[in-house]
């Protein structure tokens, strides 16, 4: 691990052997008396990245910081490799001296990165089967309940008058009714139908919390802050899930 002490103005007054081992990273070339800030400076053609490291540094040389990090990304010819700068003030020291390390963590954020890529592809592997589950319901089993329905109002005209029969077939019809509500909101709650809508998880957080407030008897509110706007489908899935 490429290792630098600097003191308290930022200057190189140590280094390790491995310090020059990948002379393309930001700051590596700094040799002993160099100033590492503007060796940075200089490495790095990102204002923005030169920005974000030298208010970490100067935060650690000026006290406001006891600690900097952050992860760059360094395009090498076999392909990149991630490496954590950080930067530390070493404690009981004085004057005081400052640690600088490039730790290489290619191997876990391509572990991360293949780990995010697994959890979006079984969130659309379960949204696909939800969606097949929700349509199975409507199709078969929500038409046989309409079948039924039917059925119940012949049943129902050519039976004879009779206090008893009447009052089964209505308890049957009322029985067949909760089931076709309850179908209804199962095959909406696995496959909500808002991907393509404008402002559509919005809109299906809306139904949703209010169908679940009519559902339990509640009195429900939802506010939204600011303009409607769309994330990717598998955001949008997770959040959609987590609020379930």
């Amino acid at each position: 691990m490429p290792v630098a002490l600097l003191d308290e103005a930022g200057r190189v007054i140590g280094i390790n052997a491995a310090w020059r081992h990948l002379p393309d990273l930001p700051g590596l070339n700094a040799g002993l008396g160099d100033n590492y800030l503007q060796i940075c400076d200089t490495a790095i053609s990102d204002t923005a990245d030169a920005s974000t490291l030298r208010h970490g540094l100067t935060g650690i040389l000026n006290g406001r910081f006891k600690a900097f990090e952050r992860v760059w990304r360094h395009c090498a010819p076999a392909g990149p490799r991630d490496f954590r700068i950080r930067i530390k003030r070493l404690n009981h020291y004085v004057p005081n001296r400052f640690l600088v390390s490039y730790e290489e963590i290619t191997e876990l954020t391509q572990a991360q990165e293949t780990a995010r890529e697994v959890g979006e592809r079984v969130l659309e592997v379960q949204a696909l089967e939800r969606q097949r589950l929700a349509a199975d319901l409507h199709d078969s089993i929500g038409q046989n309940l309409v079948s039924l329905g039917l059925w119940l109002s012949r049943l129902r005209m050519v039976t004879p008058e009779n206090d008893g029969v009447r009052t089964i077939i209505g308890d049957m019809s009322s029985a067949l009714q909760e089931a076709q509500v309850q179908i209804r909101t199962l095959s909406y709650l696995l496959h909500p139908p808002w991907q393509e809508r404008e402002g559509g998880l919005e809109n299906a957080i809306r139904r949703y919390v209010e169908g679940f407030g009519q559902r339990a008897g509640l009195q429900v509110e939802m506010r939204a802050d600011g303009p409607p706007c769309r994330l990717d489908r598998a955001r949008e899935l997770a959040l959609f899930r987590i609020l379930q």
